[in-house]
Formats: C-alpha cells, structure tokens, sequence
C-alpha cells in the first residue's frame, strides 16, 4: 500500500466571531486564509500497519453533529449568502442578518459549529458574527489586502441581540462560492436518490461513492497551500483531504436523517501534529467510527475503519452539545 498523508483543522475560535476578523488579500489571501482558518499538519503513515496501530488511539478535539442546527438555521443562511451574492460586490461592504436568533453566545457557536459542515462549498469564504446589541456593522479593506469587521457601540440595539449575521469576505466572487454550492447540492441530491433505503446500507453506499470518486489531494497536503477541504472538492473535482472526506460523509447523512457526527480528532493521542477528520453515526443507541478516507485505499475499498464501536469516552465526548478540546 501506498504512503498516505491524513489532516485536518484545529478549530480557531475567533475565525468568524471576532470583534476583529482579518484576512489576506490578492495572491497572499489564499495562504493566509489557509494557515489562519485552518491550522494544519501532515503525518505520514506507511504501510497497512502503521495506520492499524495509530486508529486504536484516536482521540477527539471537535465535534459537529447533525442535530447541532435545524434545516431552517441552515437555509437562512444560504438564502442569505444567495441574496448578497446577487446584490453584486457592493453588498459585502456591510454584514447582512440572517434572521437566525440565539439566545447566548455559546448557542451561536453550537450553530456556527455545525452550520460550517453543511455549507457546500468553502466556509472560509464566510463571515458568521453574533450580534451582542450592536446595530451597526461594516467590513474594511485595510492597506494590507486583509480586512476588519468593526461595530457601533453608539447606536446601541439591545432588541437585535442574538441575531447572527453573515456575509462574504472582501474580495471573495459571492456568485462563485454560490455557484459551486449549488453544484454540488446538485450532485448530493443525484447521490441521495441512488442510496438504498436502509440506513446501514446508506453509510456503506455513501462511503463508497466517496471513495470511488475522489481521491487525497496529495498536492495540497503536501505543500499546505490550498487544501481541498470542502464538499464542492470532493463531488465536482474529486480531490480532497481527509476533511472533504468527513464533511461530504457528513452532509450525506444529515440529509438522510441519520444521527450523525462531523469529528476533529488526533489519529494518535500522542502525537499532536496528527490532526484528522472522520466521522461517527448512530443508528442503534452507541456511537460507531466510520473513517472514509483510511477507507479509501485508492484505488479500492476496504471497510477496515467501518462501523467501528467506540469507548465509552468517545461516546459521553461525542454527546456533548459542542466541544472544542478534548483528549480521550
């Protein structure tokens, strides 16, 4: 078996929430937005048995599961991003509300959490900002190609506290992003209504038809510059990282109707720089791993990392409304 390089992302908890929120611009802006938005690693694993010692000591840092926000939290949002993007440019000067209300902060994460892994295409290019009263928002280009959110204390408006607000980064094409989610909404739909009706039989069909179509994007991994990360990688280009892998397995699911989680997790407890992605289902009352891309030995399938039970420390982790470190 080939060499493989597995990833993933450590969440950055002031990526969209921030009262500053920067990026870069031009040609740096895509690396800046990498390395900001997702701080990743590489671990190189060789032969079959160093990937089956390593998967005995996952451990978890992030959950995002599929009841974490409701089908209309979800398509306030997109309609949302859809508007601004039809708006034109001029529309991104200034953060729009989504008319999705939380009633504290850590619920607003609990949406942006689980919000993120149903986007279609790159989440990067979003801003999600919850509103603690303020009623003034605008987006500023700086001198340096990034950009500043910044809010009015002045005009205070305790009456929109909880309200979510979005939009697209300064310099993002909004009709891009918007093109590509719609293409690939396009393509799950078509993998939706091949799936046989059993929900175990649904799992294995949607990790086959992952592994079948796309393949590890061993150029981004291996320079740690525009990684493919997102749903829109994985059903239209069929190249990913290991978090394509998970986040399109996860959209599958969720619009399936299965009980299913989104998992940041360490491949090796030990090792820290071993960032990965996977995911986990519920079907019969336990938490069971399914690992797309350790399943996808390219060419080929196997079902080694399918339908995995887990402890019972994965199973109170996984639990959890939201986490954002954990060791198991």
């Amino acid at each position: 078996m080939k060499e493989r390089h597995f990833m993933s992302s450590i969440e950055n908890d002031n990526r969209n929430s921030s009262r500053d929120i920067r990026s870069s611009g031009s040609g740096i802006r895509n690396i800046v937005k990498t390395t900001m938005a997702f701080a990743c690693a590489v671990l190189l694993m060789t032969g079959i048995g160093g990937i089956d010692a390593r998967a005995a000591t996952y451990s978890t840092s992030g959950v995002a599961k599929s009841t974490d926000a409701t089908t209309e939290q979800y398509n306030a949002l997109v309609n949302t991003l859809r508007g601004m993007a039809e708006a034109g440019a001029g529309a991104q000067n200034v953060l729009w509300d989504t008319g999705i209300v939380c009633g504290s902060y850590e619920e607003f994460k609990d949406i942006e959490n689980a919000l993120k892994h149903l986007f279609l295409a790159d989440d990067r290019d979003i801003i999600m900002f919850f509103n603690k009263g303020y009623s003034h928002f605008d987006t500023e280009l700086s001198d340096d190609g990034g950009y500043t959110v910044t809010y009015s204390s002045r005009y205070s408006a305790p009456e929109k506290y909880g309200h979510i607000y979005a939009g697209f980064l300064p310099g993002t094409d909004g009709a891009e992003v918007m093109r590509q989610h719609d293409a690939a909404d396009a393509v799950i739909n078509s993998i939706l209504q091949a799936a046989p009706e059993d929900m175990y039989e649904k799992c294995r069909f949607f990790n086959d038809w992952i592994s079948n179509n796309n393949c590890y994007d061993w150029e981004g991994a291996n320079s740690n510059i525009n990684m493919k990360t997102t749903v829109y990688n994985v059903v239209c280009e069929g190249s990913s990282v290991c978090e394509g892998y998970a986040n399109t397995f996860f959209v599958l699911c969720h619009r399936s109707g299965i009980y299913s989680a989104y998992v940041r997790c360490l491949s090796d407890a030990n090792d820290p720089d071993s960032l990965h992605a996977i995911n986990a289902v519920n079907l019969d009352g336990r938490w069971k791993k399914i690992d797309v891309t350790w399943n996808d030995t390219d060419p080929g399938i196997r079902y080694t990392y399918f339908m995995i039970d887990m402890n019972d420390k994965w199973q109170d982790n996984i639990n959890k409304p939201y986490c954002t470190v954990s060791e198991v």
